[in-house]
């Protein structure tokens, strides 16, 4: 047999075969993400940015500055289907990977409670919203009820208000920067903006994966109880002072990121010593992105209480990061968190 028609006949033969992998794998050949709707993963990002322009929203910065690179995104590729942000919002003087002096921070965070928006959306976390509070506490209630969205180091932000502004709904959910290119993530938005549109009442988180004997055992029972959680370096830090975690009676779902897995569980047992987890009806684990050996460390502590433990995929610095709502009445059964939103005014429009 000619050697140069052997050659293209094996050349033919990886071709197909590389074709046909690609093709089984659903990754499309043509190089588009497409559900079975056959809109496009751009297309879909595209529809939450438009609903998102429609929303009364104000956009600060109360940790960490926003990296340029996002800003970029914003001007080229989200500010022409209607979302404005302001260029406070972008400010990034870096004092300490603060975005700006607290004085500052907070004069922006305040005048977001008193604008005639409908909700306060976080751009990102990083560090230091914590040190607003110490001003925050001291604020008479706020007249009009708002929507706090936020998570990571907005944590303690989250606890604050959700346990002394009990009117607001708090969401532990994406924050603006995860509009960005490689961070957005289609079904987690849809959900939050099905709920701030208010066109859902109550949503599933499927998936719970039992991590101790107490969460096997309550599979065909149900666990009720209110929300509450959020990042458990900011949970810890919360510890005697004005915005320390309230647990009693409440289902605590706990992510964080980039610790090591020892210290993830000695701030675990922290919690346990000082009385934290003494009445809480179940503890859910999200995420614990860049930490290796995180589930075998969290199974270890789940064997040593008697508190329904779970584990999932479907919340925190990870790919998928779905709205909890703070406050609401949430009940676990069959590996399932089922999440009954609280009542709520109707959400104006531009």
């Amino acid at each position: 047999m000619n050697f140069r028609y052997v050659k293209y006949l094996m050349l033919g033969t990886v071709f197909s075969i590389l074709c046909f992998s690609q093709a089984v794998s659903g990754k499309p050949l043509n190089g588009a993400e497409r559900a079975e709707d056959g809109t496009s993963h751009n297309e879909k990002k595209q529809g939450t940015l438009k609903r998102l322009a429609k929303l009364k929203i104000d956009y600060v910065s109360p940790g960490s500055g926003v990296e340029s690179n996002f800003r970029r995104e914003y001007l080229k590729g989200i500010q022409k289907f209607g979302v404005s942000i302001p260029d406070e919002a972008f400010i990034n003087k870096n004092i300490c990977k603060f975005s700006d002096t607290d004085t500052n921070r907070f004069n922006r965070f305040k005048h977001s409670i008193d604008s005639d928006s409908e909700i306060i959306w976080v751009m990102r976390g990083g560090f230091g919203s914590y040190k607003l509070i110490d001003a925050l506490k001291d604020l008479p209630h706020p007249k009009k009820k708002k929507i706090l969205i936020g998570f990571s180091d907005i944590t303690a932000l989250n606890l604050f208000i959700s346990q002394n502004w009990k009117d607001w709904i708090v969401i532990h959910a994406p924050m603006i920067v995860h509009l960005g290119k490689n961070e957005y993530h289609h079904p987690s938005w849809s959900i939050l903006l099905d709920i701030l549109e208010n066109k859902i009442t109550q949503y599933e988180m499927t998936g719970l994966s039992p991590l101790n004997e107490s969460s096997k055992r309550a599979k065909d029972q149900q666990i009720r109880g209110k929300l509450t959680g959020g990042n458990l370096t900011l949970i810890e830090s919360s510890l005697k002072t004005s915005w320390e975690i309230d647990t009693d009676g409440k289902i605590l779902f706990i992510e964080d990121c980039h610790e090591t897995a020892p210290s993830i569980y000695r701030s675990m047992y922290h919690l346990k010593e000082a009385g934290k987890l003494s009445k809480v009806k179940a503890i859910v684990f999200g995420h614990f992105v860049g930490v290796s050996e995180y589930k075998k460390y969290l199974k270890h502590f789940a064997s040593e209480v008697n508190i329904p433990v779970f584990i999932t995929d479907q919340f925190g610095h990870g790919k998928n990061n779905f709205p909890l709502v703070y406050n609401a009445d949430v009940c676990i059964e069959n590996n399932t968190l089922i999440v009954n939103l609280p009542k709520k005014d109707k959400i104006s429009r531009k």
